[in-house]
């Protein structure tokens, strides 16, 4: 929950400052009615040089670095937080993940639990890890696109999900016979879909893409397109932005 909300945080006050920005560069970048009649007659006449000398009045903000507008080097906040979100998410659940697969029975025996019980919740978290991992992936890329205003696209993965689970069950628990075990299948399948769906619509899709580069205000950096790398370089490298969500 904590880790949920300072992703919300720090992603709706990117979200802002990307915003304001990107106000500010199209209101100085407006051309007045009679400055642009003026303008039209000498336009042909301006060469590539020309251009970018005009734009050179148009500068981003981010920090205290001035940016042109068309250098797509400038990593977007808002993904720098997402994939923050992941790693820091993941780095807690992994572990758990990979305990679950070596086996806790010993551990619930030791508890107290009964050795047939304790074996059969063994096999059943063995089954669950992948579910684990996504199931976390997935709540962060949810809270990361409401953030956005794009909580449309979560609401419409779990539907797919919703749509699916009950044919898997039935598939997994009756067709294939794996009982109590093809529950934990179908949970997987039915945790793994979700982000899996938001993911492909936001970076594999042309409308998604569109979308997200609109709603995080890319081309107040300048941003055309959107890249992995440089944001994940600048996500897990900066030991202060991690303790932001801690």
């Amino acid at each position: 929950v904590g880790l949920s909300s300072a992703l919300s945080t720090l992603t709706g006050q990117a979200r802002g400052d990307l915003r304001a920005k990107a106000a500010i560069i199209k209101a100085r970048i407006t051309i007045q009615p009679e400055e642009q009649k003026e303008n039209r007659e000498t336009e042909s006449l301006l060469n590539e040089k020309d251009h970018h000398a005009r734009y050179d009045d148009v500068q981003i903000q981010l920090g205290d670095t001035p940016l042109e507008p068309d250098l797509n080097s400038i990593p977007l906040s808002p993904l720098v937080y997402l994939y923050r979100g992941l790693f820091i998410q993941l780095l807690f659940v992994i572990p758990v993940g990979v305990w679950w697969l070596f086996g806790i029975k010993p551990l619930l025996i030791r508890l107290g639990q009964g050795e047939l019980l304790s074996g059969m919740t063994e096999k059943y978290l063995r089954i669950l890890t992948p579910g684990l991992w996504s199931y976390s992936v997935n709540w962060t890329l949810t809270t990361w696109a409401q953030s956005l205003e794009m909580a449309d696209v979560p609401a419409w993965a779990a539907s797919v999900g919703l749509i699916l689970h009950i044919p898997l069950n039935l598939l997994f628990i009756h067709v294939f016979g794996w009982g109590y075990l093809g529950v934990g299948v179908a949970t997987v399948a039915f945790q793994a879909v979700q982000p899996v769906v938001i993911l492909f619509y936001l970076f594999g899709t042309q409308q998604g893409s569109s979308r997200l580069m609109e709603n995080m205000f890319a081309q107040a950096v300048g941003r055309t397109n959107i890249t992995f790398w440089k944001e994940a370089k600048l996500a897990i490298s900066s030991f202060s932005g991690i303790m932001q969500y801690l």
